[in-house]
């Protein structure tokens, strides 16, 4: 088949048949224990590696590999884990409050608030950790978060350092979640323990010492909830949201449009649990007979008393100015956020805006509640602002998720003229490893236009990412990369500067007032098609220069001040036109500076065709030629 995806499965030669029988009876001979686990876990791997691995399988792998090599990628997943981690414990402060409730209904507690066994746990995860750094074994499936596949690479050299490359860079991955796992797991044994050791009426004495007995041999049920525990701490617990993802991976394509499914799903979910569309779900989940789980009923209800907080505070933040939602609509307030450095889903703190998802479910959690006050802010209404805000976080959420690969595509399908490019483009160039690209960005000081598939390419490679013209701000500066060099390769907030002027702060000031007056590039996106990329650029930096120029001193000029607001954003539309006249004009006027007769007409239909010339610089152009 196509990339040889019905690959024949090779009849076991005598020699290896012999082989699997006598590694199994050595295992079967064995004592049960760690030891033992390792020998079946690599017989299970010889035996997986006598099956080849179809061209798509090999390529799928590597470019999964690429996608996860960037320092900032497990930046992200650490940082998130920790906060998430933090949020599960701050939720058991209500949880217990919940249970004890409800113990006076059922007459027994499932947990108590409690941090023991934690440091004991996130030690044992570091080993663990290690080990399966090393050895690529570990007792729980760690590869489901990441919907890792063991992949055969062959037998050559090339073959066994991709193999190499690719299990180092998923192992890795896998290691950072397993002090979180292992902590959360025995947090949770201690929790169940001490409801239970309280359930008996324990004195304190009494009460250590049965605790203590209880977590070295727990009970199945004990354990089951310790695992649901651990796997919901570091996102590897299978949602429904999981399960339709899994479903678009097995589609033929599924995995280049959706290559994470779990984690993002997970992830997605507890975002929802974390609201007060979660203690809805809950209840629903609880009522009927036989379906009520007084432990899991406690937590869910504190999941989203303690999100309704953060919510809250997310509310706070955005009155305040600190906290940044989608990327604007309006090319005007996408300009201004450009020279004030501002970036979208981003919380302000230390003079940079730093993206809000390094803090997990929390951070979109904070995000919801700046969507539902500026809703509120408009409209006055409650009920308007939270149906408003739950459609403005579903963007900022599948922006997020396993939904951005399939949103871009079903776009690409809808909108092939404005999408297909793009999403083409970005999942090609998405083959170099993200670690390359991030080392050719943090070497280069500005950001780069890409508007063709070869041009996304050029961006995230060494040397030819400076053959790309820069991108240029309405003020005709190059636009700067937001961090240093370590901030871009490492840092996983991914830091933009904030920039301010006298300038930038009345252009932003204005615009709250709801004065559009912040200038536009000229031309569309890509500039006019009558002109190089390079002119373009050109063209871009002088109408900033004239524009940057006239209106620092208009804003110097006591004349301009009387003004009412109203009249002051006239003022500066009106100069931005002068600017974009004024540049256009000199353009043309060196374009066709040797011209003349029909060789000038035929240019200047040319300029006119593609918006350039227009009847007001024809004016200008006859006045001054």
């Amino acid at each position: 088949g196509i990339f040889g995806l019905k690959k024949k499965v090779p009849e076991l030669s005598g020699e290896q048949a012999s082989q699997i029988l006598n590694e199994m009876k050595i295992i079967q001979d064995m004592p049960v224990g760690i030891e033992k686990a390792m020998r079946f876990d690599k017989l299970q791997k010889f035996i997986s590696d006598l099956v080849p691995s179809s061209l798509y399988q090999k390529i799928i792998a590597v470019w999964k590999a690429g996608l996860l090599t960037g320092l900032k990628t497990s930046g992200l997943n650490i940082f998130s884990n920790i906060s998430h981690a933090t949020s599960e414990i701050i939720k058991d402060i209500p949880a217990a409050a919940i249970d004890s409730v409800a113990s006076l209904f059922t007459g027994e507690r499932t947990l108590a608030l409690t941090v023991r066994g934690t440091k004991e746990g996130v030690k044992e995860g570091f080993e663990k950790g290690w080990r399966y750094l090393l050895t690529g074994f570990e007792e729980r499936d760690i590869g489901k978060k990441l919907d890792y596949k063991r992949v055969n690479f062959g037998k050559g050299k090339f073959a066994k350092g991709l193999q190499a490359y690719e299990e180092t860079v998923f192992r890795a991955m896998g290691t950072e979640d397993q002090p979180f796992y292992y902590g959360a797991k025995a947090r949770s044994l201690f929790s169940q323990a001490i409801a239970e050791g309280k359930n008996k009426g324990l004195s304190e004495n009494e009460l250590i010492k049965f605790v203590d007995d209880l977590v070295k041999n727990p009970t199945d049920e004990m354990v089951n909830y310790a695992v649901l525990d651990a796997e919901v701490s570091v996102f590897q617990n299978k949602t429904m949201l999981g399960n339709i993802a899994r479903q678009i991976q097995r589609a033929p394509g599924g995995e280049i449009v959706v290559p994470f499914g779990r984690t993002p799903s997970a992830v997605a979910t507890q975002i929802i649990n974390y609201t007060p569309i979660g203690i809805v779900k809950t209840i629903i989940e609880n009522i009927g007979a036989g379906k009520f789980d007084q432990r899991l009923f406690s937590q869910g209800i504190a999941r989203g008393l303690t999100g309704t907080a953060v919510l809250y505070i997310g509310g706070k933040l955005f009155n305040k100015g600190l906290i940044s939602l989608d990327w604007p609509k309006s090319e005007r307030e996408r300009e201004l956020w450009k020279i004030e450095g501002k970036k979208a889903n981003s919380v302000f703190i230390g003079g940079s805006w730093r993206s809000v998802q390094v803090l997990g479910p929390p951070g979109n959690l904070l995000l919801i509640g700046g969507h539902f006050q500026n809703e509120f802010n408009q409209s006055g209404s409650p009920t308007e602002a939270i149906a408003k805000a739950m459609s403005g976080s579903a963007k900022s959420f599948t922006e997020q998720t396993f939904l951005t690969g399939l949103n871009r595509a079903v776009q690409a399908i809808s909108d092939p003229e404005r999408s297909a490019e793009g999403f083409l483009g970005s999942t090609l160039a998405s083959t170099i490893p993200t670690f390359i690209s991030d080392v050719t960005r943090a070497t280069d000081p500005f950001e780069r236009r890409q508007e063709s598939i070869l041009e996304r390419f050029k961006a995230r490679i060494p040397m030819f990412r400076k053959t790309l013209e820069p991108q240029i701000t309405i003020f005709g500066k190059k636009q700067e990369r937001g961090g240093g060099f370590l901030e871009t390769m490492a840092d996983p907030t991914r830091p933009q500067q904030a920039i301010s002027t006298p300038l930038i702060l009345e252009l932003k000031r204005l615009w709250l007032l709801n004065f559009k007056a912040s200038p536009t590039l000229l031309g569309d996106r890509k500039g006019f098609k009558a002109l190089t990329q390079k002119q373009n650029t050109e063209l871009w930096i002088r109408v900033g220069e004239i524009t940057d120029s006239k209106l620092n001193n208009l804003i110097l000029r006591d004349e301009y001040w009387d003004l009412p607001d109203d009249e002051r954003a006239k003022t500066i539309e009106k100069i931005a036109d002068m600017s974009k006249l004024m540049a256009r004009t000199e353009k043309i006027l060196e374009l066709t500076e040797n011209l003349s007769g029909e060789q000038l007409k035929t240019e200047l239909s040319r300029f006119k065709a593609s918006g350039l010339l227009t009847r007001e610089v024809l004016n200008k152009f006859m006045e001054l030629r």
